[in-house]
């Protein structure tokens, strides 16, 4: 195994300069030289590399704790682990740390008809007030076009939908007196990861409303589809 040392810190730098994501090959070898490192650490009762007196030499160059406890003048070849963010840092240039290990963003996606999710089951609700009948949660931050069909179960009483985000309402709300369905379809901008995506509706009394055939477009294929009803 290799210890952090120069050349191996030149070769794990040239994945991260331009933020491209650590080669499998070489952050195997920045674990394997930590474990070296913090093997030669170990007590022994005698003959250690550092003091002679049985223990090693501190490994100086490897340390841990806080983002505020984080060194602010490192040297080449320190390396920092943020026990409270779970980041990664090592000191290529005198004086600057570089995040490493850092899961690279994803790009933002643009409304389209490239479908990504979908939840088709029919849900209803006599409810005369919004109730949740659908979500997802996005994993990307950009605009979405929201589908979905809508109908009341009676003639002249209207069946109304909207689409909330995180229990919000940020879509505008739709009223449908026809008792087939009818595609309604909404881009929403300004959704980020995590957020949930979903869909309320609700009916005016004594009716019921009925949707399906939620989904999820953009502008271009992601790999996977997530089918959720």
């Amino acid at each position: 195994m290799a210890k952090v040392n120069s050349t191996r810190i030149a070769t794990i730098k040239g994945n991260f300069e331009h933020g491209e994501v650590i080669t499998e090959t070489n952050l195997g070898d920045l674990i394997d030289a930590i474990a070296e490192a913090a093997q030669e650490h170990e007590h022994k009762p005698s003959g250690g590399g550092g003091t002679g007196t049985g223990d090693a030499a501190p490994v100086a160059n490897l340390k841990s704790g806080t983002a505020a406890g984080k060194p602010a003048n490192p040297e080449v070849g320190d390396v920092y682990l943020e026990t409270d963010t779970e980041k990664l840092f090592v000191c290529f240039g005198a004086g600057s740390w570089t995040e490493v290990l850092t899961e690279p963003k994803l790009p933002m996606v643009a409304a389209g008809e490239q479908i990504i999710a979908s939840a088709d089951t029919e849900r209803n609700t006599s409810s005369t007030i919004y109730v949740k009948v659908k979500e997802f949660q996005v994993k990307r931050e950009g605009t979405y076009r929201i589908k979905y069909s809508l109908r009341t179960g009676t003639i002249t009483l209207t069946a109304y939908a909207r689409i909330y985000r995180n229990g919000s309402p940020v879509g505008v709300e739709h009223g449908i007196t026809s008792d087939t369905y009818q595609t309604i379809a909404e881009n929403i901008s300004g959704w980020v990861a995590g957020d949930l995506l979903q869909l309320y509706i609700h009916a005016t009394s004594p009716a019921y409303a009925y949707t399906q055939n939620f989904q999820i477009c953009i502008d271009s294929p992601l790999e996977g589809h997530i089918t959720q009803d």
